[in-house]
């Protein structure tokens, strides 16, 4: 009975999982051009003095990629410090359909993809936007359409305008 109970504690510690967590006195966020810190705190949802470990870390990350508004993001926790780096996707000044030339055609691609002005551009949703915009143009009797994605960026502005041919 007694060898019983020492297995069993045995087994109960070597399967407790510890936590290791920091508590947040100071975060510093890098490589923010159009997003205020605040702004950036408040879409991950943290603050001061929160309690962080690495499940948090990781639903943190979740919610910032969540909002598409950034490229890159790089959480690292170190001497009760948060520090966050990011790269911000440009916004999308004005977007041009070059080509094409029946106007309720364009207005039903306008209508139809993800891209839309002052929206963040993300390469992942133009290359969605580009089969969306074949997918319409077939349907329309435009069999043999190549559709493609230019864009003039404004490094000053992190901002771009797109061109769909």
């Amino acid at each position: 009975m007694i060898k019983f109970f020492l297995k069993l504690h045995l087994i109960y510690f070597l399967l407790i999982s510890f936590s290791f967590s920091e508590i947040i006195n100071k975060i510093d966020i890098t490589g923010n051009k159009r997003l205020s810190k605040d702004t950036i705190l408040i879409l991950a949802g943290i603050k001061l003095n929160d309690d962080l470990n690495d499940d948090d870390l990781n639903t943190i990350l979740k919610s910032l990629y969540k909002t598409n508004f950034f490229e890159t993001i790089n959480l690292e926790l170190n001497n009760e410090t948060l520090s966050i780096d990011l790269i911000e996707n440009p916004i999308i000044e004005n977007i041009e359909f070059v080509g094409v030339k029946n106007k309720r055609l364009i207005s039903l691609i306008a209508d139809e993809i993800y891209s839309r002005n002052r929206v963040s551009f993300s390469q992942i949703k133009a290359r969605e936007d580009i089969n969306i915009i074949k997918n319409i143009l077939k349907q329309n009797g435009y069999y043999f359409s190549k559709v493609d994605i230019s864009q003039n960026f404004n490094e000053e502005l992190n901002s771009t305008n797109l061109f769909k041919y």
